[in-house]
């Protein structure tokens, strides 16, 4: 078919953005680390920078959700990923030996000054340009290209640093966001109706912004509870990062190419369940879909925990294709359900309200799996196993009648 004759659909050019940003957010991960490595050889102040990451995003969400629902979102994301790519270029290109620790710093606080915006905007935009049942496969294709951009980002990050160096690779982490920007700015996104009073009125009552959404979590007791529960995905794929550097040590003597086989078995399980969501989703319901999803990321890790012997290669690269697989279904169809329930006035307030319960339970959970690593990986493992079976059994109990029951995901209980 002729190029010219080619149609490129909004939807195509917000997965090239996803894409991108991610391949930037795969580097970024290595070439900070590294940065700060050399110039202070000691883990320390990554570590300072993590948890100062975390504490700016955490306590920016309350001020993102408000603005994303005042209208925009389109805007939001793109402001957000130039002003990152554009410190980060700055901070590239200004380093030597005695600033690092200062550009870094100065580079992380914008990117989580910006990050809860254009997270609470991305969750907004998504029904708006793949509308009713178009957006189950929006979500399940997202999640893919977030996994493939992560993995080569890492990969563009392996050999930059090896070729050119840290400054370099920092530059191109920094226009990854600038091009993921453009691409946002390319795509057509309908007008999505904006919450009441927005602009300066509605900066002016932000508190009541939040109270207006807490009255409505009393009413919509099944929103509440499924904007907590659908972070078990996300704190599922942080278990399996922390574990993963271990197991290669451990396991593969701590060959580098089992870390990137290990999770591009992860990324192959991703994309190939992407595209059978919407048929299970069809036959099965979100619910069965969700707990499917769950029951199989268990499982995956119990074979990661006890994969030994002749077969042990083979288990680990099962159980990593199996949690992608799982990870995708369940995130995929839980998210599809909590954007489509929450009111398009409120998907803004929904998202940060979500991320903040997200960092919360990071908070607490990321350091006890790690501590139990420590005393023994098999362990360590296994609890995260049983992490995801607690929320398991809470989704089960909650669809009694006498609590949410078929209001947890909106749906009657015989599907």
């Amino acid at each position: 078919m002729p190029i010219s004759k080619l149609t490129i659909k909004p939807v195509d050019y917000m997965y090239g953005a996803i894409l991108v940003r991610n391949i930037g957010i795969g580097i970024q991960n290595l070439v900070i680390a590294r940065l700060l490595y050399d110039a202070t050889h000691s883990a320390v102040d990554f570590g300072l920078v993590l948890v100062l990451e975390n504490l700016i995003v955490t306590s920016l969400q309350l001020f993102a959700g408000p603005l994303v629902d005042g209208g925009r979102q389109k805007r939001i994301m793109a402001t957000a990923d130039v002003l990152t790519g554009a410190i980060i270029c700055v901070a590239s290109m200004s380093l030597t030996q005695q600033t690092v620790f200062q550009w870094i710093v100065a580079a992380v606080v914008v990117m989580s000054i910006t990050k809860p915006f254009f997270s609470s905007a991305a969750f907004a935009i998504g029904p708006a340009i793949a509308p009713g049942e178009t957006l189950i496969r929006y979500n399940s294709f997202s999640v893919v290209m977030i996994q493939v951009g992560q993995i080569i980002g890492v990969v563009c990050a392996g050999i930059f640093l090896g070729h050119f160096g840290s400054t370099p690779t920092f530059f191109l982490n920094g226009l990854a966001y600038i091009m993921s920007a453009g691409l946002i700015g390319m795509t057509r996104i309908p007008v999505i109706e904006a919450a009441p009073d927005s602009g300066e009125k509605q900066r002016l009552k932000f508190f009541q912004g939040w109270g207006e959404f807490v009255e409505h979590l009393q009413i919509d007791r099944g929103l509440m509870w499924q904007l907590i529960l659908v972070n078990v995905n996300f704190l599922l794929v942080l278990f399996v990062n922390v574990a993963l550097v271990p197991i290669v040590a451990v396991d593969f003597h701590g060959n580098p190419y089992w870390l990137s086989i290990l999770d591009g078995s992860f990324a192959v399980g991703a994309f190939f369940s992407s595209s059978l969501i919407a048929s299970f989703i069809t036959r099965w319901a979100t619910r069965r879909t969700v707990l499917g999803g769950l029951i199989v990321q268990v499982m995956a890790f119990v074979g990661l925990a006890l994969g030994d012997g002749r077969l042990q290669m083979g288990i680990f690269l099962l159980s990593m294709l199996s949690m992608g697989m799982g990870n995708t279904i369940s995130l995929s169809a839980f998210m599809t359900s909590l954007q489509t329930r929450t009111p398009p006035v409120m998907r803004g307030r929904t998202a940060a309200a979500s991320k903040t319960v997200l960092a919360i339970l990071s908070m607490i959970l990321i350091p006890l799996v790690t501590q139990v690593q420590t005393l023994s990986l098999q362990y360590g493992i296994l609890l995260s196993a049983g992490i995801g079976l607690l929320f398991i059994v809470i989704i089960l109990v909650l669809e009694h009648p006498k609590l949410v029951g078929n209001h947890l995901f909106n749906e009657p209980m015989s599907r």
